[in-house]
């Protein structure tokens, strides 16, 4: 696989992972979502499978820049889920400050 390809898969990825917490956003706009267990009050299938679709991606991707870059490939899959990760923080404590603002 190609480094172009992986860098494809990786932002196909970050962006699927980040499409998944904002739709899960939308579902819940008064509720917190919960972080690692637990299931949100309004959920979708979509939402889990643009999360496997991403997260599968973003594997794919460490997967083919592992041979030139090592262990740090490892590291990018993180930072693919990075904006997913501050979406979720953002709303979680817009919803617990009673904040109306996006």
């Amino acid at each position: 696989m190609g480094l172009a390809f992986a860098l494809l898969a990786w932002l196909a990825g970050t962006a699927l992972f980040t499409f998944s917490i904002l739709k899960l956003n939308r579902l819940n706009p008064e509720d917190e979502v919960p972080s690692w267990f637990g299931r949100p009050n309004n959920y979708s299938g979509g939402v889990y499978l643009l999360r496997a679709a991403g997260a599968g991606l973003l594997f794919l991707a460490a997967f083919a820049w592992s041979s030139a870059i090592g262990y740090l490939s490892i590291a990018l899959v993180f930072l693919g889920c990075a904006p997913a990760l501050l979406l979720h923080v953002r709303h979680n404590r817009r919803v617990r400050t009673g904040s109306t603002g996006h």
